[in-house]
Order: C-alpha cells, then sequence, then structure tokens
C-alpha cells in the first residue's frame, strides 16, 4: 500500500515530484530545519489546512500534464479520448467534491448569505448536470469513437446519425457554458469583497479555474475530437480512402 502524503517528509516528496518544490517554496518554510518533516507536522506547525496543500501538489502534478490544444490538434481519437479522460474528467471528479466542501463552508462563514446560497444552488445544479455529461460520455460516446477509430469492420452509424450524436454532445457543452456565465455573474466574475473569509475568497479562485477547465474541456472535444470522429465516419462511408484510422 502506497505511504500516504501525510506521513511523507518534505524531503521525500520533493524527491518524488520535484514539481512540488515550488507548492513548498510559497508556503515559506526553512528547509533546513523542516525538509525531514512530514507533511502533516508541516500542517500542523504552520496552521495549514492539509486538504488545501495536497490539492495545490496534486495541480502542480496535473498542469504538467496539460497540452497546448496546437499539439493536441496532431492526437488520434484514441489518444485525444485518453487525454479528456486523465485530464478533464479526472480533474472535474475530484475538483467538483473539493468545490463543494469550500462553497458549503463559505456558506456556514457567511451566516448563510442569500447570494451565497444562491449560488450553491447553481454550482449544485452545474455539478449533476456535468457529472452526467462525463458519465454519458464514457458509457456511450467514447467506446463508440473508439470502435470506429480502431475496427475497421465496424458497421459505419452514417452521416445523419453521427452528426446527430455530435450536435447532442455540443448541446449539452452550451449548457454548461450558459451555467458557467450564471455562476460568474453571480459571484461579480468571482470578486468578492477583500473582508470576505477566508474560505470564500478561497472558493472564488476555484470556481475561477473551474470555469477555465470546463470551458478548455469543450474546446478540445468541439474543435478538435469531434471533427476527427466525423472525417473518420465519412471517410468509412466510402469518402476518400476507405480504410479506418485515427
Amino acid at each position: 500500500m502506497a505511504q500516504p502524503f501525510i506521513e511523507k517528509t518534505i524531503a521525500e516528496l520533493i524527491l518524488e515530484n520535484p514539481r512540488y518544490q515550488p507548492v513548498f517554496n510559497g508556503m515559506q518554510l526553512n528547509f533546513e530545519i523542516e525538509r525531514d518533516l512530514t507533511l502533516g507536522e508541516v500542517c500542523f506547525v504552520h496552521g495549514l489546512n492539509y486538504r488545501d496543500v495536497v490539492h495545490q501538489l496534486e495541480t502542480s502534478t496535473r498542469e504538467a500534464r496539460l497540452k497546448g490544444e496546437s499539439d493536441l490538434a496532431a492526437y488520434d481519437i484514441p489518444q485525444l479520448i485518453g487525454y479528456i479522460l486523465f485530464t478533464h474528467h479526472d480533474f472535474a471528479d475530484k475538483e467538483f467534491p473539493r468545490l463543494e466542501r469550500l462553497i458549503a463552508e463559505a456558506v456556514g462563514e457567511g451566516g448563510g448569505q442569500p447570494e451565497l446560497l444562491e449560488l450553491q444552488g447553481e454550482f449544485h445544479r452545474l455539478q449533476d448536470f456535468f457529472r452526467r455529461h462525463m458519465r454519458e460520455e464514457e458509457r456511450y460516446f467514447f467506446p463508440f469513437f473508439m470502435m470506429i477509430s480502431t475496427d475497421k469492420d465496424a458497421p459505419p452509424l452514417g452521416g445523419e446519425n453521427m452528426e446527430r450524436l455530435v450536435k447532442i454532445m455540443e448541446s449539452e457543452h452550451t449548457h454548461v457554458d450558459q451555467a458557467l456565465d450564471r455562476i460568474r455573474q453571480k459571484t461579480r466574475d468571482f470578486h468578492f469583497p477583500a473582508q470576505a473569509e477566508p474560505r470564500t475568497q478561497q472558493l472564488m479562485e476555484g470556481l475561477k479555474f473551474l470555469e477555465a477547465e470546463l470551458r478548455r474541456h469543450a474546446r478540445v472535444e468541439d474543435h478538435i475530437l469531434f471533427p476527427k470522429v466525423m472525417a473518420l465516419e465519412e471517410e468509412r462511408r466510402g469518402r476518400g480512402n476507405p480504410k479506418a484510422s485515427g
């Protein structure tokens, strides 16, 4: 069983992943003294929230895996699906629960302010919809896309049917965009007064990052994955080279 973060020393964590170093630099640790303390001990000494620190460490690792959209354009369909699953979907599966916790804590700190309660409701609706969207992709769309890109004998779906599938997914992205617009409006572009409680400020940062990531997810699918799928299906119907490819 892997040793949990909380039991590893700062020196061990940096050796394991040098990208953690800037995170610890930002915590202004005294490395000469604290490098041999465990992460749990450092969090206790500095009054840090362990879950927040782990989130920063995981984010630093994830950012190293992100690819530019120009790079992704060279990926084939299976590579794109793998990338979407292990970056965008993995991020959403972890980040939504974290933000749900933060928004509940912000509501508590804010004494049940109406604007925070409205934001909480909007966030819950976005989370429910996007989770259904991901599961739909994982269960139905992505397996089908994988099949037609790897099995040259798989029967073609037909242009109109494929277009209908893609339009369903694009319409869901539009729904997500509209929900993100409402959240941005309710948070006044993710801005709260300087006297806002720490959890509220942290929540605003998280929501701003979530918006950027979900919109990026939609662009990767709408402008890179779906056009490749449509082009492949046309090819499979005999327009151009009949041999299927990614």
